[in-house]
């Protein structure tokens, strides 16, 4: 199956796509993610792209994965803003729509155990990561006081993906739950 991940920067991409390979619905064998910045274009027009309504399609795919970060909006605000946007186009493929609460770094916080693996802290559960005004700065606070200090980038957020269980961030992360789910029903 190949799927089109779109999403606003290289951290959302690789995070999403590496907890969807969690959950299998990015499996090795299948072909390479397309990856599309929705900072680039509007979700529609990457749509239309990859649809063929603009020529011939951008690349061909079975799925499409929105992920956009919420800020200050819900992610139910999100979500209805990006359903918005595509309107009641019929595309050739399930568009599935899904919101980090704040930013994609609440999802990384959601497990205290990947967290404790990556620093080498003792670190406690964060209860409701999705409540922190500032997820990327407490992230970033967390990898300071590791030893050595460890900086966050997106080998960092890769890394702590990678060790995450999904067992103990999805309840712990509404958003990511909902994510996964919508990323599934398909």
């Amino acid at each position: 199956m190949r799927i089109a991940l779109i999403a606003e920067g290289p951290i959302d991409f690789e995070v999403s796509e590496i907890l969807l390979s969690k959950v299998q619905i990015v499996s090795p064998t299948d072909p390479e993610p397309v990856r599309l910045p929705l900072r680039q274009l509007s979700l529609r027009r990457h749509l239309k792209a990859l649809s063929g309504r603009q020529g011939n399609p951008l690349e061909r795919v079975d799925k499409a994965i929105v992920l956009k970060d919420s800020g200050s909006l819900t992610c139910q605000q999100v979500v209805a803003g990006l359903q918005q946007q595509i309107g009641g186009a019929n595309w050739p493929f399930p568009v599935k729509l899904g919101s980090a609460v704040r930013e994609i770094e609440s999802w990384l916080l959601a497990d205290h155990q990947a967290l404790s693996i990556v620093t080498g802290l003792s670190c406690n559960p964060v209860h409701n990561p999705e409540g922190i005004q500032d997820p990327k700065q407490v992230l970033r606070n967390i990898l300071e006081r590791a030893s050595p200090r460890q900086d966050y980038g997106i080998d960092k957020a890769r890394e702590i993906a990678e060790k995450m269980n999904l067992q103990i961030a999805r309840p712990n992360c509404h958003s990511l739950d909902h994510f996964i789910n919508s990323a599934h029903d398909c």
